[in-house]
């Protein structure tokens, strides 16, 4: 799905002249997925485990990649923000006041038709909250992880939705600091930050993945031939998009899905129909498994 909205950034410029940085660990996934697919060739990978080094870089796919070791408040200040870039940072631990200067950094340096995608788990025992009495404690373990950045706006009651509490916290924080950067530039040059993903779901613990393009008045103007707002799972607001559950079908009732498929009548023997519009839904981005012995 990532791929699909980044290959319409093709109205602001080549997708393969972005430069890409991710947080690529030992198996690089997005960046075998964004090479292979658009041909992206500058591409560098933050790895903040330095003991790693030789195994981060024997598992590394492709030449073009080039690893830069340390945290991210570290490297982030390091690189070279001249061009147009893809950043994903796909955190694996809870937010604190680090990563939110991490998002700081990029809104003040990202050029216009950047794009920035944050990850975040949303384990509830990071910030336990148990009855509605206690989201008063919830807010404040919040507050305290992020060195009290918090938006004025966030009552303890939000906490309730806790995925949607951490993203209005990324969210003002981007947003704060973008007027901060505006305050000394011409209207010409002042940036604007638009939402265009915000995905929950579950990699073995609850995960929240958002973010935003980047647009001066110019690329503004070339945002709708983009036409990312044409993608069923384009969010512009907080409402996140909660398909991410596809249902369980063996390969013999996809394959019969698949020659109904694109259309809005598929359907296969005692399946619910309610799996088969799910399916219907992801059908070009579900992945395909198999077993295999040696």
């Amino acid at each position: 799905m990532l791929g699909e909205m980044l290959g319409r950034l093709r109205a602001f410029r080549p997708v393969e002249d972005y430069l890409y940085v991710g947080l690529g660990s030992t198996f690089f996934s997005d960046f075998v997925l964004f090479h292979k697919t658009f041909g992206i060739r500058e591409m560098i990978s933050i790895e903040k485990e330095t003991t790693r080094r030789k195994r981060i870089e024997f598992n590394k796919p492709f030449a073009c990649i080039r690893v830069e070791f340390g945290e991210t408040t570290d490297v982030l200040p390091r690189l070279d923000w001249n061009r147009a870039a893809i950043v994903w940072l796909d955190y694996d631990d809870k937010i604190d006041a680090r990563k939110l200067d991490d998002l700081v950094y990029l809104s003040h340096n990202l050029v216009s038709s950047s794009v920035v995608i944050v990850t975040l788990p949303t384990r509830p025992g990071d910030f336990p909250a148990g009855r509605p009495p206690d989201l008063e404690r919830r807010l404040h373990l919040i507050r305290e992880a992020v060195d009290g950045r918090v938006p004025d706006s966030l009552r303890p009651r939000d906490t309730r939705d806790l995925p949607e509490s951490l993203r209005r916290v990324v969210d003002t924080a981007i947003r704060e600091a973008l007027a901060m950067r505006n305050a000394a530039q011409p209207d010409s040059e002042k940036m604007e930050y638009r939402q265009i993903i915000n995905f929950r779901y579950r990699d073995g613990t609850p995960m929240l993945t958002f973010g935003g393009i980047f647009l001066n008045l110019a690329d503004t103007h070339r945002f709708k031939l983009a036409r990312l707002s044409e993608l069923p799972f384009y969010q512009s607001q907080g409402r996140p998009y909660c398909r991410l559950q596809p249902p369980k079908l063996t390969f013999k009732e996809r394959r019969h899905l698949d020659e109904q498929l694109p259309g809005i009548s598929a359907t296969c023997p005692d399946v619910p129909e309610e799996d088969v519009r799910e399916y219907a839904l992801l059908y070009r981005y579900f992945p395909w498994f198999v077993e295999a012995e040696i």
